[in-house]
């Protein structure tokens, strides 16, 4: 099977693949002549030699990045003399490469070259983590970017401390298994309850815990479609080498029904819901607050049907709100 084109990697009407990188967006928000979206043709039709060098020229503008980050002028003259690199011999024209700026120069040749030929062959999985959280942040919502990256970075972190900070190239089928075997070991709340605290989950491992204390069925679910996801961004943008997703895709199957899982309420519930300040003071923000649990209180209604109704589907019979059995509103 061919390997699934990275991000960075795209073609040409002709089949030629292209590398791109899109500047990051603090820097054109400072300088707006800065080459937005950095293409380099890579002159070749065939996959595998084609993610060869992309990787290594994602390398190279990751490190300009960082070094000229804060000399948006040098970052410039930088890009400009990238675009006349050659792919032949990469290595070779990325040793030579002198940008000879007025401002900084690149320094260490040989361990950045070194970086660079290494490809992502050493990358570990901590700055592979880094690399997703980067990519992530653009499609989340800013409202909840952090408490989403938070979740993300806590459980991946997880998954890192179990099998160890590897090289990502060196990932098994085997270390995901384990991985999942070890999950269902580890107690809730490890970081809370104060006898588990000081504990690493090396440690936490050797102990049995009762069924009771351990990670529920959505919490498991949950750190499972975390790392499922970050396994298969680095596999789909070439840092493995497999697809090691599977082991832990669709492990729990909840086989209750969803309304066997809801609990009813108890009177009690019901008048501490209806005398609330907001019912005795009539003080919902929408009036739909007000109706909707009242209808469902009468009715026995989903919400979601509730929610459709218009005011000429409800009427009153011995003081008690109805929804007839009759054809739909037309305006529905």
């Amino acid at each position: 099977m061919a390997p699934k084109c990275p991000t960075y990697l795209t073609k040409n009407h002709l089949g030629i693949f292209i590398f791109q990188y899109r500047t990051p967006l603090r820097f054109i928000q400072e300088r707006s002549d800065l080459i937005k979206l950095f293409r380099k043709s890579l002159g070749t039709r065939e996959p595998r030699k084609a993610l060869n060098l992309a990787r290594r020229w994602i390398v190279l503008m990751d490190e300009i990045a960082h070094r000229y980050g804060n000399d948006l002028d040098a970052y410039s003259d930088a890009q400009v003399r990238l675009s006349k690199l050659s792919n032949q011999d990469s290595s070779t024209s990325i040793t030579a490469l002198d940008f000879n700026l007025e401002t900084t120069k690149l320094r260490d040749m040989k361990s950045y070259t070194e970086a660079v030929n290494s490809s992502y062959s050493e990358l570990k999985l901590s700055s592979a983590l880094e690399r997703f959280i980067v990519e992530k942040r653009k499609i989340w919502n800013p409202k909840s970017s952090h408490s989403n990256e938070r979740d993300v970075r806590l459980k991946i972190e997880l998954f890192i401390e179990i099998i160890s900070n590897r090289n990502c190239q060196s990932l098994t089928i085997e270390q995901i298994v384990n991985y999942k075997n070890s999950l269902f070991r580890i107690p809730s709340n490890r970081t809370k309850i104060k006898e588990y605290k000081g504990l690493n989950v090396q440690q936490l491992l050797k102990l049995e815990f009762p069924q009771t204390r351990l990670l529920g069925n959505e919490t498991l679910t949950n750190h499972f479609n975390k790392v499922s996801s970050f396994l298969d961004w680095c596999h789909r943008n070439g840092l493995m080498r497999a697809d090691l997703k599977h082991p832990i895709q669709r492990v729990i199957k909840n086989r209750t029904i969803v309304s066997e899982q809801r609990e009813l309420f108890s009177d009690q519930d019901l008048k501490q819901l209806f005398n609330s300040k907001q019912y005795l003071e009539g003080t919902h923000k929408q009036a739909s607050h007000y109706f909707v649990p009242l209808i469902a209180l009468f009715t026995g209604a989903r919400l979601n049907e509730i929610c459709q109704l218009y005011r000429d589907d409800i009427y009153q019979d011995n003081a008690r709100p109805i929804k007839p059995v009759s054809t739909p509103n037309q305006n529905e």
